[in-house]
């Protein structure tokens, strides 16, 4: 859009939510450098202590021991960070231009 417009786009910044990577990789494609960090599920994984809590797959939220149901829905993410995209993604956070 923006080079329609006749603008020169070198970098993007976004936050987590937009660090997919469908989003880097079709950046990167048009030579566009995404300056934004990983989804910390993306890098740490699936969260393995729930003290308890339980995924109601029906409600699609947490429930506690007491049998009460989470206040928002559980987000679920199927991305690894095994990828090569967000491995390239890591090296660029750790880097100083970051």
């Amino acid at each position: 859009m923006a080079n329609e417009a006749g603008m020169e786009v070198k970098e993007v910044i976004a936050d987590k939510a937009n660090s997919s990577r469908e989003n880097i990789d079709n950046m990167n494609a048009q030579g566009i450098q995404v300056v934004s960090r990983l989804s910390s599920s993306l890098i740490n994984g699936k969260r393995t202590d729930n003290k308890g809590f339980e995924f109601n797959k029906d409600a699609q939220m947490y429930q506690c021991p007491v049998g009460e149901l989470a206040v928002r829905k559980a987000k679920t993410f199927s991305e690894r960070i095994k990828e090569p995209t967000h491995l390239k993604q890591m090296e660029f956070e750790a880097s100083d231009e970051f």
